[in-house]
């Protein structure tokens, strides 16, 4: 099936993707040349001035080497309230100077804490490694998915910036495309992380697991893409169902882990996949802290939870669902 057409849009292969109905920029961000450690947030727009439907998006960059990967966080607040409640829970040690604006790592973890279970929490999957643009999110099995954004809403984007060894400067620019048709599409929920804070992986350990906390399916869903983030030692993961007669399914694994692209990337399901309600599906993450990992830097070091890429870990399994059962709505 033509993606392009199966995101709403009606085109064919053979015609030119039009510009963004919408479109924002961050501003230029000067990256050093290890580029850093922790991720920065940005807010582009807001609040916004109009309810939005957003069926596809289009990141450019003006230094793409630069970038890892980005995620676009929709949120009801600005920026600047999840800093503020931080406020001295912030572990100076581990944040990059902020001279550039941006805002470190810790602000996500407010943020998810202040939404979960949120509908109106969103993250976006704008860009990886190897992920192609513009993107839409209509799939074989239905036209009618997307985002809804409602008119106040706060865009954040998050990046995860490279070095290249030298001094860079980039502009990320983020472009939504919007449903204009009649029947309003199905919300796709993004606010769901299969996540835990209790990792330690000892010196040379191999195979170490750690467990997310399971997300509960409150009404039947579709499951449309799951996500994964770990860092420099992470080695394999899987995502486990279960159902809610106690039986347990592997329902995807990422069986070898590539700390530079397999974070960006993600699992994409092309069989429709439907959950009952009350299904638990949690993510199981597992580490090698041995010299065998090419991307360990010190495997004599603990390994505990935490921001920094190179001396800390986390096990985060995103899940992208949406309703399908009797009683879905179109709005969150």
């Amino acid at each position: 099936d033509d993606p392009l057409k199966l995101g709403g849009l009606g085109l064919k292969k053979k015609d030119k993707i039009p510009p963004p109905d919408y479109e924002a920029s961050n501003k230029e961000i000067s990256v050093p040349p290890k580029g850093f450690n922790e991720y920065k947030f940005y807010e582009i727009d807001g609040p916004t001035k109009e309810d939005m439907w957003v069926i596809g998006t289009n990141l450019k960059s003006t230094n793409l080497p630069t970038v890892h990967h980005q995620m676009l966080i929709i949120t009801q607040k600005p920026l600047s309230y999840y800093r503020a409640q931080i406020g001295d829970r912030r572990d100076e040690s581990l944040v990059d100077e902020d001279s550039d604006g941006g805002i470190p790592a810790w602000d996500l973890h407010q943020m998810r804490s202040d939404n979960y279970g949120n509908d109106k929490f969103i993250r976006i999957q704008l860009m990886g490694l190897g992920m192609p643009q513009p993107s839409f999110f209509g799939n074989a099995w239905s036209n009618r998915l997307g985002f809804y954004i409602p008119k106040g809403s706060h865009v954040i984007l998050e990046t995860h910036y490279h070095g290249t060894g030298k001094p860079e400067k980039e502009i990320s620019t983020v472009g939504f495309y919007l449903y204009k048709g009649p029947t309003p599409p199905i919300h796709i929920n993004s606010g769901r992380v299969s996540f835990t804070n209790y990792i330690e992986v000892p010196p040379g350990g191999r195979d170490v697991k750690a467990v997310g906390d399971p997300v509960v399916l409150e009404q039947e869903s579709g499951l449309l893409a799951l996500g994964l983030h770990m860092h420099m030692r992470g080695n394999n993961a899987k995502y486990i169902a279960t159902y809610p007669d106690g039986k347990e399914e592997i329902i995807a694994s990422h069986v070898f882990f590539n700390y530079t692209t397999s974070t960006a990337r993600g699992i994409v399901f092309s069989d429709k996949k439907i959950f009952p309600a009350g299904t638990n599906i949690r993510i199981e993450c597992y580490y090698d802290n041995t010299s065998a990992n090419p991307f360990n830097p010190d495997p004599n070091k603990v390994i505990g939870w935490g921001q920094t890429i190179d001396r800390s870990e986390m096990c985060m399994g995103y899940l992208w669902t949406y309703p399908t059962g009797k009683n879905k709505t179109s709005q969150p």
